[in-house]
């Protein structure tokens, strides 16, 4: 049967919801939108070359395993290449193709170098999603500068320069 993707996200949104309680109204607000979507709903992704970051774990994972399952190629791209190696093998166990690149979106070159690769590897991406980030647990009003920079350079500046290194090649597709 269809695997409901909102559902899936909502279960991965409840568990992170005890870490993220800054954030998580907005997360649940998304999971809640995406709700009507099914998996048996995602058509043409045989053949299709999806790349997903933050794969490692969470919400990244489960968007990784729900492409695999409709049939995409997942390169999966995360900063622990045990957890990717584990996600890996497990869409491999159930008949899907994936395979782990070590990539940190916090950092210029790591992101050169894992987009790099992963198009030579696949000659193309033709799903993205930008999923890695950070969050730095706290109170606004005690939420350091060197933290919100962090914050920002990894889930915006990183999701950023991401996309520009895929997006020329993606378009040529």
């Amino acid at each position: 049967g269809a695997v409901n993707v909102g559902a899936r996200i909502r279960a991965e949104f409840s568990t992170l919801g005890r870490a993220l309680p800054i954030i998580t109204l907005g997360m649940h607000e998304l999971a809640a939108a995406a709700a009507p979507w099914k998996v048996s709903e995602m058509t043409g992704l045989q053949g299709r070359i999806a790349l997903v970051t933050g794969a490692s774990q969470g919400i990244g994972r489960a968007c990784a395993l729900e492409l695999a399952k409709a049939g995409a190629t997942v390169a999966l791209a995360a900063r622990n290449e045990s957890k990717l190696a584990d996600v890996a093998a497990e869409i491999r166990a159930a008949g899907g193709t994936a395979e782990a690149f070590a990539l940190d979106v916090s950092n210029d070159e790591s992101i050169a170098a894992g987009a790099k690769a992963i198009l030579e590897r696949f000659g193309k991406v033709e799903i993205l999603v930008n999923n890695a980030g950070i969050t730095r647990d706290g109170l606004v009003l005690r939420m350091k500068r060197p933290d919100w920079n962090d914050v920002l350079e990894t889930n915006l500046t990183g999701a950023f320069l991401l996309t520009q290194a895929i997006l020329s090649p993606m378009l040529r597709n």
